[in-house]
């Protein structure tokens, strides 16, 4: 059986490469190129359908998402503007790319110094403050400069409602020190509350950025930069929308895939938050036989966003 064995080997005829016809070659090279090159095909695969999708996160353990929230540490965040198309959809990534440059505009035209944010605790203007921060970041490091915290030169008013949670008060004061912010609060609505922050103390700020979103109460028709109406009695400050085109949906993208640090409030089924007087937990994220709820970035439903409210004012 042996010697049958190598007798038909001997028999076998192995052709040359250089015998191939030019068909045969280019079907040999072009299988050996999509053995090179199908790695980077999977990658992509990855990153265009199943992480910007987020097809994992449905797997994700809740322990992973609570771990983020109890994390403080601003490197343990995101902070690169070049992973905005690395980690985020295209859709959303270009809605955040547009309010980069919002935010590089207005420190062009006030300095970051002349300009605050306003900032309740709440996930919008969290998000904004987590990207003014990125885009700071990216500016220090295009002119070589080493600093862990810019947003400490951003001036923070907080608007601050009447009985607030005292999980938000604690997001705050962690908030400061995560970013190096020192936030003014005060506890009056913002018209009364600008005038009294900026004229009556002498404070020197050209613009304000605001979380606002088209789908918040009276924020439909807002534009990028909005001076206030000081005929109708607003103090002069230019209102500066950075995030205004972003929807819930996008919202929660950006923060999750950046690992922003947000108010636990939101991992225990909240959407929206105001004072204990007026907010509760959204019925629509309700889990089944009520054990509890999800949390607000399962909520698929940009106008349920509110469901857990009972007046007009939104965090």
């Amino acid at each position: 059986p042996t010697s049958t064995f190598h007798s038909s080997l001997s028999n076998v005829t192995v052709t040359p490469f250089e015998n191939f016809t030019m068909g045969k070659r280019l079907s040999f090279l072009f299988l050996l190129l999509l053995l090179f090159l199908s790695p980077f095909f999977l990658l992509l695969l990855y990153n265009r359908y199943i992480q910007r999708n987020g097809l994992l996160s449905r797997f994700a353990s809740l322990k992973f998402d609570i771990h983020l929230v109890k994390s403080r540490s601003i490197k343990k965040m995101e902070e690169r503007l070049d992973q905005i198309d690395f980690l985020l959809s295209f859709q959303v990534a270009d809605k955040v790319k547009k309010s980069v440059k919002i935010i590089e505009e207005a420190i062009e035209r006030y300095s970051i110094g002349n300009l605050s944010i306003s900032f309740n605790g709440g996930k919008d203007c969290t998000a904004l403050l987590h990207l003014i921060h990125m885009v700071l970041v990216d500016r220090n490091n295009r002119n070589g400069v080493k600093e862990s915290k810019p947003c400490q030169y951003l001036k923070s008013v907080c608007f601050l409602c009447n009985n607030p949670f005292d999980q938000v008060i604690q997001f705050i004061k962690e908030t400061e020190e995560t970013y190096g912010l020192k936030t003014v609060t005060l506890n009056e609505p913002i018209k009364e509350g600008l005038k009294d922050w900026k004229d009556e103390s002498g404070r020197d700020c050209d613009g304000i950025f605001m979380g606002s979103r088209r789908t918040d109460p009276y924020c439909a028709g807002l534009h990028y930069f909005d001076p206030t109406e000081t005929e109708k009695g607003w103090t002069k400050i230019m209102r500066i929308n950075a995030i205004i085109d972003w929807s819930y949906a996008d919202l929660w993208e950006f923060i999750r895939a950046f690992k922003v640090q947000y108010c636990s409030l939101y991992e225990l089924g909240y959407t929206s938050l105001g004072s204990k007087n007026n907010t509760k937990e959204n019925p629509h994220l309700q889990k089944p036989e009520g054990s509890g709820f999800f949390p607000a970035y399962h909520l698929d439903d940009d106008l349920k966003e509110r469901a857990g409210r009972h007046s007009s004012t939104k965090s």
